[in-house]
């Protein structure tokens, strides 16, 4: 059955498999089957306008997941903007994340090791296709429910901005 979890208990996992270094006050939103993870991201670097996202989809996630990743930053942390940053030779993710309504904004030559740019997007709340395309409204409408319901979270420990 797959299920959603917030918090840090996947925060090192997705670091890894990321090789990301997060600060401690790194959280997580992940969708887990039966335990196993499938996709999860990492937000970082709040600073009460922005913040990072950092995202590892290994499987196909719940709905309410997509919802979630975004009603988080722009409907809970309210920020103005979230970042995201990908490798320019990694077409897939700058394809899903231009999707979803993220748009370049800056781009750092040379930035990985193979010489690869990285590819700095953000989205604001008017541009998430998630939160505002017709056809998410229903989910996004349950995870508001939920939200501002009872919050259950797995590992025990609240996302730092409900603390």
């Amino acid at each position: 059955m797959k299920e959603l979890v917030c918090g840090t208990m996947w925060v090192p996992y997705i670091s890894l498999e990321l090789k990301l270094m997060p600060t401690p006050m790194a959280q997580s939103i992940v969708c887990t089957d039966n335990g196993e993870f499938v996709a999860g991201l990492i937000f970082d670097g709040y600073n009460g306008a922005s913040v990072a996202m950092h995202v590892l989809i290994k499987g196909v996630p719940r709905r309410d997941w997509m919802v979630c990743i975004f009603d988080y930053p722009f409907n809970v942390l309210k920020v103005r903007k979230v970042i995201g940053q990908i490798a320019e030779d990694n077409p897939k993710s700058l394809k899903f994340a231009t999707s979803l309504g993220f748009a370049k904004e800056a781009s750092i030559s040379g930035f990985f090791p193979n010489g690869a740019a990285l590819e700095l997007l953000t989205m604001t709340r008017v541009q998430c296709k998630v939160l505002n395309d017709p056809r998410w409204a229903e989910v996004a409408a349950k995870v508001t429910r939920k939200r501002h319901g009872q919050q259950e979270h797995r590992d025990g420990a609240e996302p730092a901005a409900h603390r």
